[in-house]
C-alpha cells in the first residue's frame, strides 16, 4: 500500500501526455504515452496499477477529449497492467477508447490498435467521424497538431493521517490548506481537491474519513466538490470540518456530516461504523 502524501505521482510515473485537436473542430484527441515508471512502486502490481489508474484519470478529467488514448508500446505490460482497472472511467463513459500495443489483449469496451494512426480509422467508431469533417488525419497531420500538455497545478496544500476506526478499520483525515480561487479562476483548485481525495481512497481504501477544511478560505468559485466518489451517499462514513473562511460550503454537503473539530468527528465515525457492525 503506497501512503506517500501528497502523491507525487510524476516523480513515479513518467509519461506524455498530447492533446490532438481534431480537424475543423474544437473536440481533441487526449493521448497517453507511458515512457517508464519508478523502481520504488514498479515490484507491487497493486500499487502500480493504482498509481497509473490515479495518472490517467488525472488527465482525463483534465483534457476531456473526445476519445482517450493509451500508448505502452514503450513497455509492454503484458502479466503486469490491468486494463480493466486502468481504462474503467473512460469505458464507462463510453467514450472511444483505444490502447496501442504490439501485443493483443482483451479488454472491454477498449479496441487494440498498432499505432496512433489506426485509432482515427473511421470503421472502429463512426462516431468519430463527425469530429474530422471528412479531413484524412495522417502523419503529417499528427506532426503539426499534437500539443504536449502538462497538468495544472494548484496553489492549494493537503496532508493526510491516518487513524483506527473500529476493530480493522482504517480512518483517514485529508486537511485542506490555501484559499480557493474566484469564479473560474478555481478550475484548477477544484481538480486538485478531485484528484487529493481520489488518491487518497484508491492508495489508502479508508472505511471513514474526516475532510478537514478548518484551514481552507473560499468565498465563490466554479466546480467545487469536496465529496469523495465513494462517500456521497448520507449514510456514508465521512464528516466535514468546516471553518468560518469557508462557511458557504456547509450548504453543499449533508447536514448530518458535519462535526465540530476533528475530535468529534472520529468518535462520531467510529460510534457510527459500530453501530453498523451490530
Amino acid at each position: 500500500m503506497y501512503e506517500n502524501y501528497p502523491l507525487e505521482i510524476e516523480s513515479l510515473v513518467d509519461a506524455k501526455l498530447y492533446s490532438l485537436r481534431f480537424p475543423q473542430s474544437l473536440a481533441s484527441a487526449s493521448i497517453f504515452k507511458l515512457i517508464s515508471v519508478d523502481a520504488e512502486i514498479v515490484d507491487d502490481v497493486e500499487v502500480l496499477n493504482e498509481v497509473l489508474y490515479l495518472y490517467l484519470n488525472r488527465f482525463f478529467d483534465f483534457g476531456r477529449g473526445r476519445c482517450f488514448i493509451f500508448d505502452i508500446t514503450s513497455v509492454g505490460g503484458e502479466g503486469v497492467l490491468d486494463f480493466d482497472l486502468l481504462l474503467k472511467q473512460q469505458v464507462l463513459r463510453n467514450h472511444p477508447c483505444y490502447l496501442i500495443s504490439r501485443q493483443d489483449f482483451y479488454i472491454n469496451g477498449c479496441v487494440v490498435i498498432r499505432s496512433l494512426l489506426d485509432a482515427f480509422d473511421g470503421s472502429i467508431y463512426p462516431c468519430l467521424k463527425k469530429y474530422t469533417s471528412g479531413k484524412n488525419i495522417n502523419n503529417d497531420y499528427l506532426l503539426r497538431n499534437m500539443v504536449e500538455c502538462e497538468l495544472p497545478s494548484s496553489r492549494l496544500e493537503y496532508k493526510v493521517e491516518k487513524w483506527e476506526v473500529g476493530v480493522e478499520g482504517v480512518g483517514v483525515t485529508i486537511s485542506l490548506f490555501g484559499e480557493y480561487g474566484h469564479g473560474s479562476s478555481g478550475a484548477d483548485d477544484a481538480l486538485e481537491i478531485k484528484w487529493a481525495l481520489r488518491d487518497v481512497c484508491v492508495l489508502s481504501k479508508p472505511d471513514a474519513i474526516i475532510v478537514d477544511l478548518s484551514g481552507f478560505k473560499y468565498d465563490w468559485g466554479d466546480d467545487i466538490n469536496v465529496y469523495p466518489d465513494a462517500f456521497f451517499g448520507e449514510d456514508s462514513l465521512i464528516r466535514f470540518v468546516f471553518s468560518n473562511d469557508c462557511i458557504s460550503l456547509v450548504n453543499t454537503v449533508h447536514k448530518c456530516h458535519i462535526s465540530k473539530n476533528i475530535t468529534s468527528a472520529a468518535l462520531e465515525l467510529k460510534v457510527q461504523k459500530e453501530c453498523r457492525g451490530k
